[in-house]
Order: structure tokens, then C-alpha cells, then sequence
């Protein structure tokens, strides 16, 4: 029996892809160099053939970003390309004007029992002097004052019931209502009599009308109607006195601009930011975060002062809730807000990003909720000298932001990619294999790198590297902006002899799980800086001592 000696050795790196035509190129290979029939074993006995084969193999890239796989933005990347774990909320909470400031129905009775006139001739008509009704508005709330208002929707409904014998009319005006053409409001409401009591209703739609209110000193949020009554003369009894009953509603009042004085508001609110752990859970477990903070903007489209105080911010975590303190560093705060001549726009408020070092106290509790009871003051002084306004869109939108950087102390965390691994079945006639491990680290964490052989379950059957020579320092990082700037290479060359090299055969490997284990510097009590630039690339060759036996 003779024995061929043929020595492999693999230089190409490519991706995990082309591991399966790795497998397919040995076997390719092998079968080209001895196939049966191309060549006669026992008149090579004294011989060696001992060529150099490429066999591609395996290259990988490990980030960290592209391991969470994150979906939903909350990680994201600073201009210096450090990551970060970001909440948003940006309308956390929307304080709404048509849900703050609603215009009650309103009603007024008119009652005139002692209507009296002279006889009148059949054929003449006479005509009452002008009666004037002040209507004034209820409000919600003491110490509001409308000044003028834009409505978007109303109804004056108007009931007339009198005992008069004679047909005639009653002309009702308002000198502080304009009609949507411009006109000014004036309505003509006939009194026709039959044989009975007059009752009429009518129905006006006030929609698109501007309406201008009496304020002037003594009275407040007053409209002015005058209703002129005419009487025809017939043939029917003069029965006077009579009685006439004036009834105005104004129902369904909705506003498209509103001026005046809303008086004072104090809301209580409470919202909160759901901490999403669930792919990034990893992250929560590992890092210890020594920066974490938040920041806030408010847009308001209110014509008044605004207030806001946020009263609590508490963190909801396994082991209880806790209280998050000195946020923001001033508290209350108020709003910017539009002038008159800014109406329809809404201006920010931005409470900027500040660093709180309760909460990341906090945020290493691993919480899942952090809540926030505000409490929103409009007219704070209660001032109503200060004009206000608001368009029915007119809102507050309360938006709140919370920032984990990737800065802090690391301990644990493990990147890892799996690949298909179709060369161990074209182990066996293999007597050892070397395999070659050049590796760089581009984070600022020292790694242990480890690569183990698994079967088609992912159970490890054994690993390539000795736990010795398995530790790749971090990458060389900036002292100012703690970054890596150069990486830091190894490489690793590691003998498996024919007995491990029978193990894998026999245990039917199928899959490499190449493994990266971060820490940060001093055992993983020094502060480091993660960013998207962060790598662990993996390449692997090897090479192939084949011991082929010939007849």
C-alpha cells in the first residue's frame, strides 16, 4: 500500500457565501488529483505530489448594528458616527382648543304681558317702537371674555308665542352680528293669526357669521338684539293688552377663531414612554450606562401664556418604581406662543438635551415604562389684561425625548453569525488541519474570539482556538473622543490533529458559529464609546494534510 501526502492551503478570504463551494472544490480537487484511471498508485511509490490548493473559505464582518438588527429606529447614529438608543414621543400628549374651550347653549326669554296699542284702521299698519334685548353669553368659566369670534357652526333658534288678534311682523336685528356675505344680520318673522294664538318658530343658520361682543364697562360678553313689531289693522276687536313671548336659543356654538380672554386653566397630565427591550435586551443586560438624558419640545399654536411643570418623571422597573430628579434644570417653564400677528402658526419650545444622572441609575434597573405627570397652566397669572386667541386647531403638542448613548461599561456581550460549514464531510482522509484565524478588532472592547464546529441542532462539537490565545485587544481609541482610530489585527494559526479532525467527521459538523465576546478595558470597568463604525472582521484558511492510500 502506498501513501500520498497532499498539503492544502487556503489564502483566498471570501464571504460566508461561498462556504458551501468550498466543500465542492476539495471534493472537485481531490478527485481531479487521484481520480481512478488517470493515474497507477503503485508506480508512484517513491514519489511525493504535494501541490498547494486555494480552497476558498471564510471571511465575516461583525458589527454591532447589523447584529441587533434593529427595525424600528430606536437605534440611531450621531454625526460622529456614535450609536445610541433613542424613545421618541413626539405628540406624547395634544392638548386640543375645541375640546378646551366648549360654548354652552345659550337661551334668553323675552316677556312682554302688557302689549298695548290704539285701535287701528283696517287697511293701516303701525308700527311699535324698537325693543332692544341684551342677550349676554354664559360662559364655562368665571372671567372669560369674548371679544369677537368667527363661527363655524350655530344655531339661533327663535320661538314667538303671543295672544295678538292681528296678523302683522317683527323685524329682529343685531348690530354686533355680520353675516357671512357681509351683510348685517336682519331677519323678517311673519305674525300671521287665524283664529288662535300666534306660535311661530323659525330657525336661522349663523355659520360663517362674525360676531362682535359688548364689553364695554358694565357689560361683559353681551349681544344686542332689536326686534320692531308691526301691527295690521283689520276687522277684528282690539283685546288689549295682549302678551308676547320671545324665546332665542343659540345652540351647537362651534368657532373657527376665537379672541378674547379664556381666563385660567390648569390641566393635570399624565403619558409615559414605553421602553422597548425586546431585540435590544441584550444591550440592557451588558452595558452599564453612564450617559443617558432627555430633552423636550412643546409646539404651541395657543395666543396666550402657557405654563408647564413637569411634577414627576418615575421609572418603572422589576423591582419597583423610582423617582427620576432635577429635570429639566428649569421647572416650570413657560411656552413660547404666537402673536396676533403670527395667528395660524405654532412656535417651539425646546427644553435641550440634558444629561441626568438619576436616570441613568435608573435606566441600568432595566426599567420598561417611564412616566411624566405634568401639570399645564394657561393664563398663569390669571392676567385678563393680556389678550388671548385661538383657531379651532389650535393645540399644544407635548413631545418627549429620551437619549441612551452607547457610552458606559460593557461586560458580556456577545456578537455572533453563523455559517454553513460543508467541508467536514470531505475530512476523511484528512490527518490534521491548520487553521489560520486573522482577525481585527475595531471596537474600543477587548474580544474574545472564539470559533466552534456545530452540528445541523447548532450544538458545539468543539472549538478551534485555545482559550489562551483567544483574547484580541481593543482597537487603538482617541483619549479625547474616545473612538477607535486604528484597529487592532491578530492573527491565530491552530493545529487540529487527526483525532479532533475524526471527531468533527464523525459528529457530522455542518455549521461554524463564530463568536465575539466584548468587554470593556480593566476587565470591564473602563467607560467606551460604541459606534457604527465598530467591527470584529473574522477571516479563516486552512490547511489540508490529506493521506490518501493507493493499492
Amino acid at each position: 500500500m502506498k501513501k500520498i501526502i497532499i498539503y492544502c492551503f487556503s489564502n483566498l478570504f471570501l464571504k460566508a457565501k461561498c462556504v458551501f463551494f468550498a466543500g465542492l472544490i476539495v471534493s472537485l480537487l481531490l478527485y481531479s488529483c487521484v481520480k481512478e484511471g488517470d493515474f497507477e498508485f503503485d508506480k508512484l511509490a517513491s514519489n511525493t505530489y504535494d501541490p498547494t490548493l486555494a480552497i476558498p473559505f471564510i471571511s465575516t464582518r461583525l458589527s454591532l448594528k447589523d447584529i441587533l438588527k434593529d427595525t424600528s429606529g430606536i437605534i440611531q447614529t450621531n454625526t460622529d458616527n456614535s450609536l445610541k438608543l433613542v424613545y421618541d414621543a413626539d405628540d406624547i400628549h395634544t392638548i386640543e382648543a375645541k375640546e378646551l374651550l366648549i360654548i354652552p347653549n345659550q337661551q334668553l326669554q323675552t316677556d312682554n304681558n302688557n302689549l298695548n296699542f290704539p285701535p287701528i284702521p283696517i287697511g293701516d299698519t303701525l308700527t311699535l317702537p324698537s325693543i332692544p334685548i341684551v342677550f349676554p353669553f354664559d360662559m364655562p368659566k368665571p372671567g372669560q371674555i369674548i371679544d369677537s369670534v368667527y363661527v363655524k357652526a350655530a344655531i339661533l333658534k327663535l320661538n314667538i308665542k303671543t295672544d295678538l288678534n292681528h296678523s302683522g311682523n317683527i323685524v329682529l336685528t343685531s348690530p354686533n352680528i355680520k353675516l357671512s356675505n357681509g351683510q348685517a344680520f336682519k331677519v323678517i318673522i311673519p305674525l300671521d293669526y287665524s283664529s288662535s294664538i300666534i306660535n311661530v318658530d323659525r330657525e336661522i343658520d349663523l355659520s360663517g357669521c362674525v360676531i362682535k361682543f359688548n364689553n364695554t364697562p358694565g357689560h361683559t360678553n353681551e349681544l344686542l338684539f332689536n326686534y320692531v313689531q308691526s301691527i295690521y289693522g283689520d276687522i277684528n276687536a282690539n283685546n288689549a293688552p295682549y302678551f308676547l313671548h320671545f324665546q332665542t336659543n343659540l345652540n351647537d356654538f362651534t368657532f373657527n377663531k376665537f379672541f378674547g380672554y379664556i381666563g385660567f386653566y390648569e390641566l393635570d397630565i399624565q403619558e409615559s414612554i414605553v421602553i422597548q427591550q425586546d431585540h435590544i435586551q441584550d444591550l440592557f443586560d451588558v452595558i452599564n450606562f453612564s450617559k443617558v438624558g432627555l430633552s423636550a419640545n412643546f409646539k404651541n399654536s395657543f395666543g396666550m401664556p402657557v405654563e408647564i411643570q413637569i411634577d414627576t418623571i418615575l421609572a418603572v422597573t422589576p423591582t419597583g418604581n423610582v423617582l427620576v430628579t432635577n429635570f429639566p434644570n428649569q421647572n416650570p417653564f413657560d411656552l413660547n406662543y404666537p402673536s396676533l400677528s403670527q395667528i395660524g402658526q405654532s412656535l417651539n419650545t425646546i427644553i435641550p438635551y440634558q444629561e441626568n444622572a438619576s436616570l441613568a441609575v435608573v435606566i441600568n434597573k432595566s426599567p420598561t415604562e417611564i412616566i411624566f405627570k405634568l401639570k399645564v397652566k394657561l393664563n398663569p397669572d390669571n392676567n385678563a389684561s393680556i389678550p388671548n386667541f385661538m383657531l379651532e386647531n389650535s393645540k399644544i403638542d407635548i413631545g418627549l425625548h429620551l437619549e441612551l448613548p452607547l457610552v458606559g461599561r460593557m461586560n458580556g456581550f456577545v456578537l455572533q453569525d453563523t455559517l454553513g460549514f460543508a467541508l467536514a464531510e470531505k475530512l476523511e482522509n484528512a490527518e490534521e488541519v491548520t487553521f489560520r484565524i486573522n482577525a481585527t478588532n475595531a471596537f474600543p472592547l477587548d474580544v474574545n474570539v472564539q470559533v466552534y464546529f456545530a452540528d445541523s441542532l447548532y450544538q458545539i462539537i468543539d472549538s478551534i482556538i485555545p482559550n489562551s490565545d483567544n483574547i484580541i485587544l481593543s482597537g487603538l481609541v482617541d483619549a479625547t473622543t474616545h473612538i477607535v482610530t486604528v484597529p487592532t489585527p491578530k492573527l491565530t494559526e491552530v493545529v487540529i490533529s487527526k483525532e479532533r479532525v475524526r471527531k468533527i467527521e464523525r459528529m457530522k459538523a455542518s455549521n461554524l458559529i463564530i463568536r465575539g465576546k466584548l468587554s470593556s478595558f480593566n476587565n470591564g470597568n473602563q467607560d467606551v464609546k460604541i459606534t457604527s463604525k465598530d467591527y470584529l472582521d473574522v477571516k479563516l484558511s486552512m490547511k489540508i494534510k490529506l493521506n490518501v492510500n493507493t493499492k
